[in-house]
């Protein structure tokens, strides 16, 4: 790994790595987002395109430039104030994706970024949206502050609340499960997993060893047959990091193993605030400085 620039910036620091097919090394290289003034809290790659969101700067960002070069990134100044979730930004394909924002309202964009519109006004709920993900251009499903759950069936243009979950947490993380869109689990700030295999119509408690505390910060599925293994990213109260697997796929109870306890490679333990699952047995996890 060689790293091109390591040097911060007063803006904020776009980070970007390239693998070299003959070598295996990758460059890393740190150029400034120049016309952001406050914290990215998302990234989403559209084609080409490369979009972050900032909710201090209440704008979305967009580079077409390949080289993402920082004199060509261009502001979308917003109505309204993106979420500060890592799960607020989410982009279908090149041209439609969803921006949860503060208070209710979830933006919709049909050119890739370059104009948003609202598709949801604080109609049914005000509580913030913190995350939006898209498993076609049909079904959207959204969740937020206090539990609540929103899904529409047209690609935003109507929809329903169906929050039924009783939980004193946030509902910050979302994930419909590919290929099987019946299939939705949310992850909570109070530590728990909700399941529903209905299009969001139920929604029943997935139970592992040690939940109910902490959060839940990422949910991830790895297998050939749709997902047959589901990884949790789980801090608890320190904030402490571990990382468990479901070997029945989201069932939940004595399936789930854990795979990386609080202590395992840190001993003091780790705030950790996602993970990828690169197949069944391998999986990647990122997060806060540490010393």
């Amino acid at each position: 790994v060689t790293d091109a620039d390591s040097t911060p910036y007063a803006a904020p620091n776009f980070v970007k790595g390239i693998k070299n097919l003959n070598t295996g090394a990758i460059t890393w290289t740190n150029t400034p987002i120049l016309g952001a003034n406050g914290n990215i809290e998302n990234v989403e790659c559209a084609s080409s395109r490369v979009l972050i969101s900032s909710s201090t700067d209440a704008a979305v960002f967009y580079n077409d430039d390949p080289n993402q070069d920082q004199d060509e990134w261009v502001k979308v100044a917003l109505t309204h104030t993106p979420s500060t979730n890592h799960n607020a930004l989410f982009m279908l394909n090149s041209r439609e994706g969803y921006l949860a924002c503060n208070a209710g309202y979830i933006l919709k964009t049909v050119d890739g970024g370059s104009t948003w519109n609202e598709v949801h006004s604080a109609t049914l709920t005000a509580e913030n949206i913190l995350a939006v993900y898209a498993y076609d251009k049909k079904l959207v499903v959204a969740v937020g502050a206090n539990g609540v759950i929103l899904k529409s069936t047209n690609g935003g243009e109507s929809w329903l609340d169906i929050t039924e979950v009783t939980t004193v947490g946030n509902t910050s993380l979302l994930v419909v499960k590919i290929p099987r869109p019946k299939e939705i689990y949310i992850g909570t700030s109070n530590g728990r997993i909700y399941r529903s295999v209905n299009e969001g119509d139920t929604f029943t408690r997935v139970s592992f060893t040690g939940d109910s505390v902490g959060t839940v910060d990422d949910i991830d599925f790895c297998g050939p047959c749709g997902g047959d293994v589901m990884w949790i990213l789980h801090n608890d109260a320190g904030p402490r990091a571990r990382i468990l697997r479901d070997l029945s796929g989201g069932a939940g109870g004595a399936d789930v193993e854990v795979v990386m306890d609080y202590t395992q490679v840190i001993g003091a333990g780790i705030d950790l605030n996602a993970l990828a699952c690169c197949d069944v047995n391998e999986a990647v996890a990122v997060g806060e400085l540490q010393g």
